[in-house]
């Protein structure tokens, strides 16, 4: 009997588990080594970085079986998934675990990219971090976001489906009536894509850069990276210039036609 209690004791603090900044103010982050790519707050409570997981090692499967009182193993680096070690008796996924594996070359090339709701999906339900307003997607059979939204205030939200961009307009305590929002207000320019699957994404590499779009979604001219180097790119695409790229500095960016894909100096007379 004192055993049952104890375990029911264990998931019950582990489903109230909140995740506040005093907690991470006693968790001391180790120097990290790691083999591929940091995970920004991977760590337990997003408190600490965490290194992405390599070939072997174990990690959580995108749709398996999550219990209260398991910590996650994280996701799989760049160019690897995350796959069930099913044995010849196809034996059952192991509590939503896998192991980091190089995609099967017989596969025909199933889409190994996720929607970002789907991403957004996988990492919240792995996360072990919670606050006030925060909401698990739901996503649409094509993967996209659905069109109403609701947080775990009790509060309904209409969203962007390709994004989720959140319809602050539309947010009520209860259902939200997302029928007048139409496809044309939900097409974001490829500038603010680029910022939502940047800020979505928990993978950064050196030289990584999150754009900064003006206030009709194009690319600002000038842009920077995570190394402090600066360089210019077009306001459509945000193809960065080839010889702008400075370091600490912002480049000119005037002798540009930055509405151009050819990029070529404007000429000074």
């Amino acid at each position: 009997m004192k055993l049952i209690v104890l375990i029911v004791g264990c998931f019950a603090a582990s489903e109230a588990l909140v995740c506040t900044p005093e907690l991470c103010g006693m968790i001391k982050a180790a120097p990290l080594q790691c083999k591929g790519s940091i995970i920004k707050g991977g760590g337990f409570c997003g408190c600490t970085d965490a290194c992405a997981k390599q070939v072997g090692e174990s990690c959580d499967l995108p749709s398996g079986p999550h219990f209260f009182g398991m910590l996650p193993s994280g996701p799989c680096d760049d160019g690897l998934e995350c796959i069930s070690p099913v044995t010849e008796n196809h034996s059952v996924m192991r509590l939503g675990k896998g192991v980091c594996s190089k995609p099967r070359q017989t596969r025909k090339t199933r889409s190994q990219s996720y929607t970002p709701c789907q991403i957004m999906y996988r990492q919240r339900s792995i996360s072990m971090v919670v606050w006030q307003g925060w909401w698990l997607p739901k996503c649409d059979a094509e993967g996209n976001f659905e069109g109403e939204q609701c947080d775990n205030t009790g509060h309904c939200f209409c969203v962007t489906s390709h994004n989720g961009e959140v319809i602050q307009s539309s947010k009520v305590l209860g259902s939200a009536d997302c029928s007048s929002h139409s496809p044309a207000r939900r097409y974001l320019t490829q500038c603010q894509q680029m910022y939502q699957l940047r800020m979505i994404s928990f993978v950064i590499y050196q030289g990584m850069w999150t754009p900064k779009c003006d206030t009709e979604g194009k690319f600002e001219p000038v842009q920077c990276d995570n190394t402090d180097h600066c360089f210019c790119v077009t306001e459509i695409t945000g193809t960065v210039v080839k010889g702008s790229k400075v370091p600490h500095t912002r480049p000119d960016c005037s002798q540009y036609d930055l509405t151009e894909e050819d990029i070529t100096p404007t000429p000074s007379f």
